[in-house]
């Protein structure tokens, strides 16, 4: 396992100084909770009317794959693509179920932020017993106090947040593709078998064609 860098006290002053003179707007925590709560709401909405759609292509995709062999030859074509597009409704479902851990990645960071934070509260209380006890502060001790603070203000960093975040919205626009999609083979699925029906009832009822 390779050696930790050293952090350099006078690196870290200027990252320090560089880093709260950009992260110093006092509404930036309150936006923040609020765009949580919203991001939070819409992901709820999208579930909710996914589980209802998912339900309704199951049935769809029943519906026409069992009247399929009963089905006449020239009509047989449109239960098979309403079959299909609710079967992929379905997986749709399912990638957009899986993504929709997206919306924790928030509390992630902050969590990840709140425990840097108890570290640090261990590692000045460690090096106070030591300086009460007059033990002498090792370099490594003070490395560690340092990268703390180091690892502390990286979120705070945009930099550092930028690069962080950069998987977190690939995976997000991933999950709002799936929400489309699904919409997608959802409507594909019900049109094309209320097509099926429409020509059914034509074919069997001629006047209505008049």
């Amino acid at each position: 396992m390779s050696k930790e860098k050293n952090i350099n006290i006078n690196e870290l002053e200027v990252k320090r100084q560089r880093v709260m003179a950009k992260s110093g707007n006092p509404t930036s925590k309150e936006y923040g909770d609020k765009l949580a709560e919203l991001l939070n709401a819409k992901a709820t909405a999208r579930d909710n009317f996914v589980n209802w759609i998912t339900g309704l292509a199951t049935g769809s995709m029943f519906l026409a794959f069992s009247n399929v062999g009963s089905a006449a030859t020239d009509l047989r074509v449109f239960l098979l693509l309403s079959g299909l597009s609710s079967f992929l409704c379905v997986l749709s479902a399912m990638a957009f179920k899986i993504l929709l851990d997206v919306r924790f990645s928030a509390l992630e960071l902050e969590v990840s932020l709140l425990k840097n934070i108890w570290r640090g509260h261990d590692i000045r209380s460690e090096l106070e017993e030591l300086m009460k006890s007059q033990q002498e502060v090792t370099e490594n001790e003070k490395q560690k106090l340092l990268r703390n603070m180091d690892e502390s203000l990286n979120y705070l960093d945009e930099n550092y947040l930028k690069e962080l975040k950069r998987p977190i919205n690939f995976k997000s626009k991933l999950w709002v593709w799936t929400y489309w999609q699904t919409l997608a083979f959802f409507v594909a699925g019900i049109v094309l078998i209320a097509f099926y029906y429409l020509r059914l009832s034509l074919a069997h009822h001629p006047a209505l064609c008049v």
